[in-house]
């Protein structure tokens, strides 16, 4: 009966199959019940007028100045209850936002389409 099912199935219905797959152990590692997710961050370089930044995903700090950067890694979600992710630029500019922040279960998602 197994065989005759999957016999039936089309090849674009078993593709999707495979990307549900791929984004189950890509988000949920060991076959967890709660997403996880570690991003490296490698800042290059800063605008001129910035001396610099501070990229903050539930007190997980990345920082950025002219000196020179090197890589951190976040992971999401944290474990912590804040939910939170801002990035803040000093100094601060006239007539522009020196740090943007969202609150919840998606900022660092909302901070990156930002």
């Amino acid at each position: 009966q197994d065989a005759r099912f999957g016999r039936d199935l089309s090849k674009s219905t078993l593709k999707d199959f495979q990307l549900a797959a791929e984004i189950r152990s890509a988000f949920f590692p060991q076959g967890g019940s709660v997403p996880s997710v570690s991003v490296t961050f490698t800042p290059f370089s800063l605008h001129g007028d910035v001396d610099a930044a501070v990229l903050d995903v539930d007190g997980q700090t990345v920082q950025s100045n002219q000196a020179g950067n090197a890589p951190s890694t976040v992971t999401w979600p944290s474990g912590t209850a804040s939910g939170s992710a801002s990035l803040s630029l000093t100094p601060e500019m006239p007539g522009r936002e020196s740090t943007i922040k969202f609150e919840g279960p998606w900022a660092l998602k909302r901070l990156l389409d930002k």
